[in-house]
Parts: structure tokens; sequence; C-alpha cells
């Protein structure tokens, strides 16, 4: 009875109960046991973050003249975002519904340029407090609540430190209040988005796992000294370090994949079926996708393939398509166009442009032929006639990119090249030369012909700077475009979202990097 009492007792203060398996060896299931990144960092921290320290403790109030709510709300609306984000972030002003965790994903990316349009003055954010709430609110309501736990959890903290504390530190405890500075605040913000980008990447170095963790446990610890109202889950999170050495990257053991793939089981109409009749129809489809997947993997691994393996892999990935009614983005590299291409002459876009992708084709070929313009009769050589055919998108990488003529296209005309050059799209061009040798096949090239975004030392320094590379953010000229250039389609290299915002009466574009591929590298320095 007394054991039994005791073990109560110890499940009461401290959540754990005996059990047999405790006899096995290396049985040590809090420290086996993962902490899901999903729910733990974007249904956990980041929405904690939105609905509590931001909007319930009153830092977003704003006065008759300034509205920082507003100017929130009109900065996610005039946001441009990549076609494959499919769930916008949430709206903050309203806070309807149950945002999806990668709504709060978005979000975090962005919030901290959000932010600076809502709080900034005069481009800088002010080293003062929020104004305080309406006495006659919920969230005056809801800080008195929340002081109020804070300073029972710092009483708690110091009569365990020292039963008998001096008058000064019950009364430091007594008046303990949250630090509502909004500089201070947007400081915090800034480092805790840094961690969330470095740490929820697919790929990740373990020198990114340490210092991603060192930032999100100094963003957490800064919220605690803060007096902010926290949840466990922003002690679990610190835990993250060792548990990315054992087990990879969050893409191992978060929970993204299980959502996504009950959410395509709940999407079936069984018929009433039961008795397990669907079950095994689903589990024979899913044996039948995973080995021809690894079949895939195999035959792409041999040292010295043959045309017959070739023509197998080829076979196994159009199969792999049509049983997954998608794309095989993890497997194939290749520029996928759509159906209906438009045939034209580059002369009849243009002269510029005729001669832009002939400069570029020439350099291109020159090992192969000597190219002259359509009207050069002088000299050997062949005339590149402009013969080109124009897309109004394509798929390279799983991604999708437009162009900017097309009405198919244009809502994806914004891409990176070669690493992250930000450029807007033109064309989409698959140009072709005939040769005058016979039997030989014709040249072709898939070229974009893009404008690059313009920046110079005259666009202000933002508060983020220090993290501007973990954070993929970059400031642009708005409307300011330089001259066309020819790139090959697979230079394109990624998406981003694009934000306009007034910095000192002057229209700014920030890029902020859509990739949840690996973090950024550092950028190389000349030290000359």
């Amino acid at each position: 009875m007394q054991t039994l009492q005791t073990a109560d007792a110890i499940h009461e203060n401290r959540g754990a109960r005996w059990s047999a398996l405790n006899y096995l060896p290396g049985w040590m299931p809090a420290r086996s046991s993962v902490v899901e990144f999903m729910h733990a960092v974007f249904l956990g921290l980041v929405k904690h973050l939105n609905k509590i320290i931001l909007i319930k403790s009153g830092l977003l109030n704003g006065t008759r003249l300034v509205k920082p709510m507003d100017r929130l709300e009109a900065f996610f609306s005039g946001l441009v975002w990549p076609v494959e984000a499919n769930r916008l972030p949430p709206s903050l002003s309203t806070g309807k519904g149950s945002p999806k965790a990668d709504q709060w994903r978005n979000q975090i990316a962005v919030l901290f340029v959000a932010l600076y349009d809502a709080w900034a003055v005069d481009g800088e954010i002010p080293d003062h407090n929020a104004p305080p709430s309406a006495s006659n609110t919920k969230n005056f309501t809801a800080q008195a609540t929340m002081q109020k736990t804070l300073r029972s959890r710092l009483l708690e903290h110091l009569l365990a430190r020292n039963a008998h504390p001096s008058d000064a530190e019950t009364e430091r405890v007594n008046s303990a209040k949250m630090d509502r500075n909004l500089r201070r605040h947007y400081a915090v913000i800034l480092e805790f988005s840094a961690a969330v980008r470095i740490l929820s990447s697919q790929s990740i170095s373990p020198n990114d796992v340490r210092r991603g963790c060192v930032a999100l446990s100094h963003a957490t610890q800064s919220w605690a000294r803060m007096g902010c109202h926290l949840t466990p889950y922003f002690h679990f999170v610190n835990h993250f370090e060792q548990q990315m050495y054992e087990f990879g990257p969050c893409y191992a053991t978060w929970a993204f994949a299980f959502k996504r793939h009950n959410g395509k089981l709940a999407k079936i109409n069984h018929n009433q079926h039961k008795g397990g009749e669907l079950e095994a129809t689903l589990m024979r489809r899913w044996w039948s996708i995973t080995f021809n997947y690894e079949l895939i993997l195999h035959i792409e691994a041999l040292p010295n393939r043959t045309e017959d393996d070739e023509d197998s892999l080829r076979l196994l990935r159009m199969s792999l398509k049509t049983q997954q009614k998608g794309r095989l983005n993890v497997v194939e590299d290749d520029i996928t166009f759509t159906k209906h291409p438009k045939k034209l002459n580059l002369l009849a876009i243009s002269n510029n442009i005729y001669q832009i992708t002939y400069r570029y084709l020439r350099n291109k070929w020159s090992a192969i032929i000597n190219l002259k313009t359509s009207t050069n009769i002088l000299g050997d050589g062949e005339n590149f006639m402009g013969n080109a055919r124009s897309y109004s998108h394509v798929w390279l990488r799983g991604l999708r990119y437009g162009s900017a003529i097309a009405h198919r296209g244009k809502s994806a005309r914004y891409a990176y090249i070669n690493g992250r050059q930000p450029v807007e799209i033109q064309y989409l061009l698959q140009v072709s030369h005939d040769r005058r040798v016979a039997d030989t096949a014709p040249l072709i090239a898939d070229l974009a012909i893009v404008r690059h975004f313009i920046s110079d030392d005259n666009i202000p320094e933002f508060p983020w700077a220090l993290w501007a590379t973990d954070l993929g953010v970059s400031a642009w000229y708005a409307d300011q475009l330089d001259d066309l250039e020819v790139v090959p389609i697979s230079a394109l290299s990624g998406h981003f979202i694009l934000a306009p915002l007034n910095v000192h009466d002057k229209m700014l574009w920030i890029a902020v990097v859509y990739d949840h591929g690996n973090p950024e590298a550092d950028v190389d320095v000349d030290d000359d």
C-alpha cells in the first residue's frame, strides 16, 4: 500500500510511472524520444509568438496616428508569393479559424519584415514600450492574468532557492512585469526567425545545428528574462541539438509527412467497403510505388549503365509518375515543358532579343559551328535564323517557373538564378538551329531571357543586416530592372517571397528566400 502511494505521488509530481521495461539495459524513453518539430515550433512557438507575445501582450497596440495591426495586414496582403505556396499565413487581426502548421511556417519566414513595416518610425524600430491596452479590452484582462502568473512563478522559484528571501527580493518579484520594449522584442524575433530557418532545413550540417540551437536557446531565454508568458514547448525545443545529432534533421522525424498522407487517405472514396478490402488495395499500391522507387535508385547507382538500363530507367520513371499522378521531383532533374508552345521567330519579338540570343549561342556553340546573323552573307559559317518555341511556364527540379509575358506564367515570373540573384523571367524559349550538314541533328538550347533586380549602396541598412544570410533576405529597388540577359533555363535556382516596402518615401522590394533545402551559405568576402 505504501509503495502504491509512493508511486502515485511520483506520478503526480514527476509525471512518470515505473515499468518492467526499466530493467532493459539502455531503456531510456525520455532521452530516446524526439521532440516533434512541426508541433513544437510551428504549432507551438510560432503560434504562441503571434497569439500571445504579440497580440495578447499588446505589442501591436496602436495610437490615434499609428496603427501597427493595420500596417501588418496591409503588408501581408501586398506580398507576392511563389506559386507553390499553397497555404498563405493567417490574418492576425481577425484571428479566425485554426491555421495549419505550414501557414505558420510561411508566416515566420517574413514576420520580421512585416514587424519592421508595422513598427518602424523613420526607418528604425523605436526604443520605447508599446502603447498600453485599454482597460475595457480582453487583452488588458489577459495581460493582468499573465502578470499574476509571472509573479507567482517567480516567487515559487525564489522560495525554492531561498526559504527566507529578503524584503528586496520579495519586492522585486511582486513588482515584476513583462518588458514591452519594441526594439528589444524585435531583436529577439530576428534571432528566433533565423534559428527556425536554420533548423527547419532539409539538409543541415552539425555546425548549422549548433548555430541554430544556440540562437533558439538565446531567443527563448531572452523572452523568459523579459517576463513573457511561455509554454513548456519553449523548454523542450532546447533539446533539439542532441536530438538532431542522433536522428538527423527535422525532416526525418516531424509529422508533416504523416499529415499529408492522412489527408490523401481521407479524400479516398471507399464506397462503404469494409473488412479490410480497401486497406489491402491501398497497401498493394503503396508497395508497388515503393518497389518501383527502390529499383530506380538501384539502376541509377550502377557504375556503367547500358542502353537497356537507360530504357528501363525511363520506363520506370514514367510508371512512377503515373502511379503518383505527379512529377518525380526527387529523381528527375530534366526540364519539363508545357504541351502547347508558341512557335515564333526571335526577330519578330525584337531585334534586341535576337541579338542577345545570337551572341549567347555563338559563344555556346563556338566549338561546333561558326554562327552568323541571319543577314550576314560573307565568310564561312551558318546563319542563325532565330527559330524558337516560347513556353508560358516550365518545371525544373520540381519548381514551376513562368514567363512574364504569358498569362499562365506571370504568377511564377520571379525567380533566383545562379544561387541567389533575383530576376524577372521575360521569356522561356527552346531555340533550335537546323544544320546545313545532311543527317545532322539540329542544335537545341533551352534558354530564359531575364532581367536582374537592381541594388546599390544607397539602399538603407536594415536591422536584420547581421542575420541577413541566415534569414535569406535582400533588398532591391522596386520596379527597376536591368537590361535583358540570356541564361540557360538550368540556371534557375529557386523562388522567393517578394515584399514591397516603403522606406524614407522610397519603394523597395524585399526578397526572402522560399527554399527549405538547406541553410544559406556565407557570402565569400575578398580581403583585398
